[in-house]
């Protein structure tokens, strides 16, 4: 930033990232710490394990943000711009949504294993973050929401709904038949004088109750986080 004109200018072009930016004396060199993120996907057994460190899971991973577990014991995952379905020794692969020019995210497996759902971020040249669905082999893709920033899907017992989190215009509890429709907000999930604290959730094995954080705030300049409980509808009142 230039001093008194105020311009800007870009001192890196690429894509990393810098972290404890600090000036010379003189002010001629600036120096940074470059940042680079390396992760890699490993199985091993529920019961831990001692000794050498077990082998990586297929090829290392450098992108993946989110997983989960398929009916059929393989790994739904997300690589940045795809979604795909690997063994657990990597030795089977398929990509079952890939979109160069968008992000994906991996959400849950529902139904049995019928369907999956995720996140899709910039579909289509589009501004926004969606929640979607799509069979098991990545076909017929559906869009369920229809907002600005939708996120963390979550299906319904029963595999009829999908739960998910809004962010835009406030933060809110929102569900979606998952056979397509209209988004609603949970119902009971918004509680007077209290805001949403967190944008995790969780769904009961049963599919009946709803757990989540609110902030209270019951006089001015004092606030108390608490765990919620919501009691869900299994369908449209």
């Amino acid at each position: 930033l230039a001093y008194p004109s105020a311009q800007l200018r870009p001192i890196t072009k690429d894509t990393n990232n810098y972290q404890s930016l600090s000036a010379s004396g003189d002010g001629k060199t600036l120096a940074a710490v470059e940042m680079k993120r390396k992760e890699t996907f490993y199985v091993f057994p529920s019961t831990g394990f001692s000794g050498a460190e077990p082998a990586p899971a297929g090829a290392q991973e450098a992108d993946v943000f989110k997983f989960n577990w398929t009916y059929q014991g393989d790994v739904l995952m997300d690589n940045e711009h795809s979604i795909e379905r690997m063994s657990v020794d990597g030795s089977k692969r398929m990509t079952l949504i890939n979109d160069p020019g968008a992000l994906t995210v991996a959400g849950e497996v529902c139904e049995s294993g019928h369907y999956f759902v995720y996140e899709w971020m910039g579909h289509a040249g589009v501004d926004t973050v969606n929640v979607w669905r799509a069979d098991m082999d990545g076909s017929n893709a559906k869009q369920l929401s229809q907002g600005r920033l939708n996120i963390a899907p979550m299906c319904s017992a029963d595999g009829k709904w999908v739960y998910y989190v809004e962010l835009f215009p406030d933060l809110r509890l929102m569900r979606v038949p998952a056979s397509g429709g209209k988004g609603e907000i949970v119902p009971g999930s918004e509680i007077p004088k209290a805001i949403i604290a967190e944008v995790g959730f969780d769904l009961s094995k049963d599919g009946k109750t709803m757990a989540y954080l609110i902030s209270i705030q019951p006089s001015a300049g004092q606030s108390r986080s608490e765990e919620h409980t919501s009691e869900l509808q299994s369908h449209h009142d």
